[in-house]
């Protein structure tokens, strides 16, 4: 079995963007990534969705910017850990879902981009979807706070 984790963080900078996300949400974190690790590197990447739009980094250096909160960590057999791997690698460079990110500041549920872009929550529900079974209708406004709070559920 291959560890994924599935990290809830904030900005160790704690960004204007970031600050309205906690308080809007009343969370300690604002964004989630992805953590895999590329056995044929021998490196541990972090995938996710940010202002830049969907990127990977190595983890080391992601750790540098990025404070964990909470981590939970998701085992998979490797052929499944291979699809979600190939599936974030798809997504690299598609733009942030700015559109996204205001309808659930603002409580929207009417968007729906089609995959064009993705916000962090909406990269790892899509990546992640068989764990958390068609939970959300429109995974185009899913939050970091809908995903932690169906984890603390099935715990």
């Amino acid at each position: 079995m291959k560890k994924l984790n599935l990290f809830f963080t904030t900005s160790k900078k704690q960004g204007f963007i970031s600050y309205i996300i906690r308080k809007k949400k009343k969370t300690p974190f604002s964004h989630v990534a992805l953590g895999l690790k590329i056995d044929s590197l021998d490196e541990n990447i972090v995938y996710e969705s940010n202002i830049g739009g969907v990127v990977c980094e190595e983890k080391e250096n992601w750790l540098k910017h990025n404070k964990i909160i909470f981590a939970k960590d998701y085992y998979y057999d490797e052929e499944d850990y291979r699809d979600v791997q190939k599936f974030c690698i798809k997504q690299l460079g598609k733009p942030y879902g700015y559109k996204n990110l205001v309808a659930i500041l603002f409580g929207r549920t009417d968007i729906n981009d089609k995959d064009n872009s993705f916000i962090c929550s909406e990269l790892a529900y899509t990546a992640l979807k068989s764990q958390f079974a068609e939970l959300f209708k429109n995974q185009d406004v899913v939050t970091p706070k809908d995903l932690y709070n169906y984890i603390k559920i099935k715990s």
